[in-house]
């Protein structure tokens, strides 16, 4: 019996440990820390560890392609896109002469879809950096009226061309926070609502102190479009999510914008969210802390 207790005791003992090796190991994996040599053997806790290490080594290289492919999209492709949408804008311009009014229509079409491209580019990139935790948030004091005027400087003359009245409503509030990223996420916001409003409607800025905690600020932009079925709610900040499958084609875009402003917003210590009926309109908003 003092035997058998003794066996027992050992063979636990040394279970134990190595099925402490392999879980120590997952939790290395998260931080991309090395991980510790297999366990050795031929039972089947040395065989799961074997699987386990070769898992996570097809993972650590399926992260270095994905690390060499950002910085080739970042580089290789964003750059010359950018010197091709400058040449056409030269191009539409006459700066290399007069061409016919055929062409020029050609060349602006072209334009826009070099931009096109680019915005997918720079898309796909923030997603990625914001996911990772490498784009880092510019925290300085700002406030409500220039976040809402720098987006309405930018999609005035967009919102324009639909026919689309943007107003603002609120009171001007200091606080702290990455100004050029707030706009990004409002300017995202708007242009959303600009594409899914009829022409001769409004779309509303609006920023407050935030009803439910005063330390937080809310924005909201309102607007009178289709407004998003209940099924889809939950749906619309998540990557590549669209209400309706014609909607990539029709109206633009990949399903990212949303899911980038939920990225940035909750870089912030923030919340974001949609309330809407359908045939209604919709308000989306966020809310930041003061400081």
């Amino acid at each position: 019996i003092v035997i058998a207790i003794v066996l027992a005791n050992f063979f636990s003992r040394s279970i134990t440990a190595r099925i402490k090796s392999v879980i120590d190991n997952t939790y290395k994996v998260p931080k991309g820390e090395a991980l510790t040599p297999p366990i050795g053997g031929s039972d089947e806790i040395a065989e799961l560890d074997q699987q386990f290490h070769d898992m996570v080594d097809e993972l650590y290289k399926a992260q270095q392609m994905k690390q060499y492919l950002l910085s080739m999209v970042s580089h290789d492709l964003r750059s010359p896109l950018t010197s091709v949408q400058g040449l056409l804008t030269m191009l539409a311009a006459g700066t290399f002469g007069e061409i016919s009014e055929k062409a020029k229509k050609r060349v602006e079409t072209a334009e826009v879809e070099v931009k096109r491209l680019i915005d997918m580019t720079n898309d796909l990139l923030d997603v990625e950096r914001l996911a990772s935790g490498t784009l880092q948030m510019e925290i300085s004091a700002t406030d409500t009226d220039h976040i809402i005027d720098a987006a309405l400087g930018s999609m005035t003359a967009f919102a324009e061309q639909n026919g689309i009245t943007l107003t603002r409503q609120g009171e001007n509030i200091d606080f702290q926070a990455d100004g050029d990223r707030l706009v990004q996420v409002l300017v995202n916001l708007v242009s959303n609502a600009v594409k899914f409003s009829e022409p001769g409607t409004a779309i509303t800025l609006w920023a407050s102190i935030s009803e439910d905690d005063p330390e937080n600020i809310r924005f909201s932009v309102i607007d009178q479009g289709r407004g998003i079925p209940e099924t889809h709610i939950n749906k619309v900040f998540e990557k590549f999510q669209q209400v309706e499958a014609s909607d990539a084609s029709i109206k633009g875009g990949k399903g990212l914008g949303l899911s980038i402003c939920k990225s940035i917003v909750e870089a912030h210590g923030g919340h974001i969210g949609v309330e809407s009926v359908s045939g209604q309109g919709s308000t989306f908003w966020f809310t930041v802390p003061r400081t």
